[in-house]
């Protein structure tokens, strides 16, 4: 266990503190020195038109991507999971998709979005209908014909967006199908029997069989899904390089790295990544509360969670009051009559200014760390 916590906190716990901790200065390149600005970068990105762009857009592809490919994958599944001939090359043919460069499918993809010679044009017989740069939302141009006119963010996702959207569905389908095929092989086949034997429809059987007992899969698909779909970035900068003609196709990642790696301030795109998190953290944690509250399984999971909550709470405040106290003795001691105590007391202070407070923020992490572990076991026990 002690190794891939070990990993863990190397490539994700102190990646995102010193994240944050790059997001506390101004314009931060690595060239010359940063001054401290504090939060001074999150007051900026909840005033910048771009991020909130960057955030509906995201917010679209979410909608759209998520539920859409779990509903067309779970078909899917349900038809593989028949007595069907060629099933192993039936799913070597969907995960195909998966297993290639996303950026060589990403680029395939662009030549058959081409507005002269692309495949999709010469199916739908629409030549010169340029997809991905029509900056139009979807929701418009449905209601168009019929008298209603929509903008902003109403408008839906632009049709350059979709068609990004499209490619992403087909990409990850492999996959999704497969991880929903061996849940669907792990229900018991009498169950459907004892059903039919009842006069239970196909699609009765499947609403009232096969959705209850994947629901653990569809979570997990879910989860996967929901943090990958705020994390989209190849995709759309092999298929729309500037961001979209109306900055339409632009997400939160995309955005990122042009504040990072084309504007050069990390510090920006530090900031930008926390949010990113923080959303991404409040949207899957309630999922996963839901979760627990509608099934009986999770129960004694939920109520785990709630004590080790209240106990991580008491043990922070017992963990604060304790810093108090011992600031307050490190006060008491500097003002004492004592040389040795007032030298104890400068020396301890001069050792902690001479720390980063990157280092600072590591030790807090080890220190949680079999905390974190101890809550997630309490968590995970009755599952």
């Amino acid at each position: 266990m002690w190794p891939a916590l070990a990993l863990l906190l190397v490539w994700q716990v102190f990646p995102t503190l010193y994240a944050f901790y790059l997001s506390l200065f101004d314009r931060v390149n690595f060239l010359r020195p940063a001054a401290f600005a504090g939060l001074q970068n999150y007051r900026i990105l909840l005033e910048d038109p771009l991020f909130w762009r960057a955030l509906g857009n995201t917010f679209w592809y979410v909608v759209f991507t998520v539920p859409t490919g779990l509903l067309l994958a779970t078909f899917v599944a349900i038809l593989l999971n028949t007595q069907v001939a060629f099933l192993g090359l039936y799913r070597t043919l969907f995960f195909l998709p998966y297993i290639t460069a996303l950026t060589a499918a990403a680029a395939v993809w662009r030549w058959i979005y081409h507005p002269e010679f692309g495949f999709l044009n010469w199916l739908l017989h629409t030549p010169g209908l340029d997809w991905l740069n029509t900056p139009t939302g979807v929701f418009a141009l449905l209601l168009r014909p019929l008298g209603v006119e929509l903008q902003g963010f109403l408008a839906g996702p632009s049709l350059a967006f979709v068609a990004v959207m499209a490619m992403s569905v087909w990409h990850f389908l492999g996959y999704q199908v497969v991880i929903l095929l061996a849940g669907l092989q792990a229900i018991p086949k009498e169950y459907y029997e004892a059903a039919e034997l009842d006069g239970a429809s196909f699609f009765q059987k499947h609403r009232l069989i096969t959705w209850p007992l994947l629901s653990p899969t569809t979570f997990f698909l879910f989860t996967l899904g929901l943090i990958g779909a705020f994390q989209v970035f190849t995709q759309v900068y092999v298929l729309t390089p500037t961001g979209g003609v109306l900055q339409d196709t632009l997400t939160l990642a995309f955005y990122l790295y042009n504040k990072g790696f084309r504007d050069s301030d990390f510090s920006y795109a530090s900031a930008i990544a926390m949010v990113t998190f923080l959303v991404i953290l409040a949207l899957t944690g309630a999922f996963l509360f839901w979760q627990m509250a509608t099934s009986e399984v999770y129960s004694a999971a939920l109520a785990n969670l709630s004590k080790g909550i209240w106990i991580t709470i008491g043990v922070a405040v017992v963990a604060f009051l304790g810093a108090c106290v011992m600031g307050l003795g490190l006060a008491v001691m500097s003002l004492s009559r004592h040389l040795i105590l007032r030298q104890i007391a400068r020396l301890y202070i001069e050792v902690m200014r001479g720390i980063p407070i990157i280092v600072l923020l590591l030790y807090v992490a080890f220190v949680l760390a079999p905390g974190l572990v101890w809550l997630a076991n309490q968590v995970l026990e009755p599952l």
